[in-house]
């Protein structure tokens, strides 16, 4: 399984064809979108080595992704797995201050990540304002709700 999200994706593989000449070679990456497929063509090297940057836009939340190569008469599917698109939002933490002290918002995180989280802000904020353990407690039953 693949995780997306909304940040730059890099797939690279390295290609080895029969019979066939890699500069006659193409190869290209299939997304499944809500538009339909998507396709992003992938750079091979001359020694092989392929790889593809893009961006992925309007994703289903699970979808396909699978790799195409085509060498003159010559197709192939060589690589498919299934992606889940985690979202702008799956790690999102924003800060609020208040009064010097941080308060925070956690959005859409799934529960572990969000315990994770805010334990590391906590962590921040108690060395940064250098607070002691029952004020970090006291920091950490204010934010417990935020769970």
């Amino acid at each position: 399984m693949v995780e997306l999200s909304d940040k730059i994706a890099e797939f690279s593989f390295n290609l080895h064809t029969k019979n066939a000449a890699l500069k006659d070679t193409e190869a290209r990456l299939v997304v499944e979108t809500q538009a339909g497929n998507r396709i992003y063509p992938i750079t091979i090297g001359a020694s092989g080595y392929s790889s593809v940057e893009f961006t992925p836009e309007n994703l289903l939340s699970e979808g396909k992704v699978f790799v195409e190569v085509i060498n003159k008469d010559f197709y192939s599917k060589p690589w498919e797995d299934t992606y889940i698109y985690e979202g702008k939002q799956l790690s999102t933490v924003e800060k609020y201050y208040q009064k010097g002290l941080q308060k925070l918002k956690v959005t859409t995180l799934n529960e572990s990540r969000k315990e994770k989280h805010i334990n590391i802000l906590l962590e921040h904020t108690a060395k940064r304002y250098k607070l002691d353990a029952s004020q970090v407690l006291k920091l950490k039953r204010n934010t417990s709700n935020l769970l």
